[in-house]
């Protein structure tokens, strides 16, 4: 919702990618949001097209 203001149309291209089977490494930033902007507060979501590619 922060680009668009809409959180499905950010949301669009990662969920676009991850149902057509393809595995994706999503990084997000939170130092800006949150008010968190001295400290680098992140994550990495990991989508994998099975378990055992997961491990």
């Amino acid at each position: 919702g922060f680009a668009s203001g809409s959180l499905d149309a950010d949301a669009y291209s990662v969920r676009l990618f991850v149902a057509r089977g393809l595995e994706v490494l999503v990084a997000q930033s939170y130092s800006k949001n949150l008010g968190l902007y001295a400290e680098r507060i992140g994550a990495i979501n990991v989508v994998c097209s099975s378990s055992d590619a997961a491990t």
